[in-house]
């Protein structure tokens, strides 16, 4: 996705921009989800972040995939200690400016600034709703089953998910023609008829 690499990881605030955008892009959390992680809800050893109070108060665990658990180890070891305001700052994203839990308005400036380095002509949510809907939509491309995409963003109704999974034209054609019985005609010259 060209947003989420357009956040450079060779400076501080590149690598804590990549990590804030490639968890909700592996996991499906929401922004709320995000800015309420504290470092003791990321679990490196495991690979999985515990959502805590998550939408509908409940908790619940998701796993990280390979590339938003590397960032965001990379920048709780390399990063965060010189950014925390106090050794009492709980949070594991913190503003760079003030060392404190990252806000919703720095959230969005951090979608903002990404969107508009990767030269992405259209407006993407500050809500991270838009990592949601794209993680979703690739795990259907790639043929995950719609009820393992439903529980990633913790979903309770997979008819909430099958928005997320708008498939287009394309998508719909490549799956009938590799998919459907008389899909595509193995061996048929263009144009000639058959018998069923």
């Amino acid at each position: 996705m060209r947003i989420i690499q357009a956040c450079i990881p060779t400076t501080a605030v590149g690598l804590r921009d990549r990590a804030v955008l490639e968890l909700p892009y592996s996991t499906g959390i929401r922004k709320r989800e995000l800015m309420n992680l504290s470092l003791g809800d990321f679990r490196v050893e495991s690979r999985e972040p515990l959502i805590v109070n998550g939408k509908g108060g409940k908790d619940q665990v998701v796993p990280v995939g390979e590339w938003a658990c590397y960032f965001t180890e990379a920048y709780v070891k390399n990063v965060r200690p010189w950014q925390v305001c106090s050794p009492a700052e709980k949070a594991l994203f913190v503003q760079h400016r003030n060392g404190r839990r990252l806000s919703p308005r720095a959230a969005g400036d951090i979608v903002d600034r990404a969107t508009a380095k990767s030269g992405v002509g259209r407006r993407v949510s500050p809500h991270l709703s838009t990592f949601r809907h794209t993680m979703a939509t690739h795990m259907l491309r790639n043929q995950a089953d719609l009820r393992h995409i439903q529980a990633i963003p913790g979903h309770t109704s997979l008819r909430s998910t099958q928005v997320y999974t708008r498939v287009n034209i394309e998508d719909l054609k490549e799956v009938v023609r590799r998919s459907h019985p008389h899909g595509r005609r193995a061996g048929a010259a263009y144009g000639q008829s058959a018998c069923i």
